[in-house]
């Protein structure tokens, strides 16, 4: 009698399990490239506002286009300045508004003042009222009057002043409260019509610029070491 030898099973496929090793490469792969996004987004803020600050920066001042405004009566007044929540070195800095009369023989005042106490000051006075001195399209209002009781220079009411031809800058350190700016001709006479541009050192735009570029590149550098990493082990496997 033969004895045939059983044949030997084929063995059981087992079930092909994906390394760890890949799992944590597909990670840093997408963290990596979630990290260059981030990086590419603040970087391109960080720009926009380089280029903002180089196109309105004239000397330490972010400043606004010149707007022309005038006035029949006798002083223009900015109201309702309001800076509440808004003061401090840290934000805005230094505030500075400048004049230029638009006749050259005729001398410009410029005056800040409490709200309350430019308003008495122009109580009875034929003036108008400026908003928005940074928009080309400013909105006025006119207020029926006659002439002040005394030129600018001689009331009490300002924080910060100047007057003289030409053009007249004032500068001064923003505080709560509303405030109202007056430009007027220096001896009160009635028709101011002036050149004006308010700017505003903002110390803050400078941090906040610095901030973004420097995010910009770490996340940068992390996003390449991450997807770097990721692509370098691939090859390896």
């Amino acid at each position: 009698m033969t004895i045939t030898a059983p044949h030997p099973r084929p063995p059981v496929p087992q079930p092909v399990r994906a390394p760890r090793r890949s799992a944590r490469r597909v990670v840093a792969l997408v963290l990596g490239l979630f990290l260059l996004i981030g990086a590419a987004g603040s970087l391109a803020t960080a720009g926009v506002l380089s280029w903002f600050d180089d196109d309105r920066r004239d000397g330490d001042y972010l400043t606004t286009d010149e707007t022309s405004l005038d006035t029949g009566g006798h002083a223009l007044a900015v109201e309702e300045v309001d800076l509440n929540g808004l003061s401090g070195d840290w934000i805005l800095g230094r505030a500075r508004l400048r004049a230029t009369s638009a006749d050259p023989d005729t001398s410009v005042f410029i005056g800040i003042a409490r709200a309350d106490d430019a308003k008495a000051y122009l109580r009875g006075v034929a003036y108008t009222t400026v908003e928005d001195v940074d928009d080309q399209e400013t909105t006025n209002t006119d207020h029926i009057g006659g002439a002040p009781a005394s030129t600018p220079a001689d009331a009490d009411i300002w924080i910060a002043q100047t007057s003289g031809p030409g053009t007249q800058s004032v500068t001064w350190t923003p505080r709560n409260g509303n405030w109202t700016a007056v430009i007027m001709n220096a001896d009160a006479t009635s028709g101011v019509a002036v050149q004006a541009d308010v700017g505003a050192t903002v110390p803050v735009f400078g941090w906040v610029t610095c901030a973004l570029w420097i995010t910009g590149a770490t996340l940068g550098l992390a996003g390449l070491a991450l997807v770097g990493g990721g692509l370098l082990s691939r090859r390896r496997s």
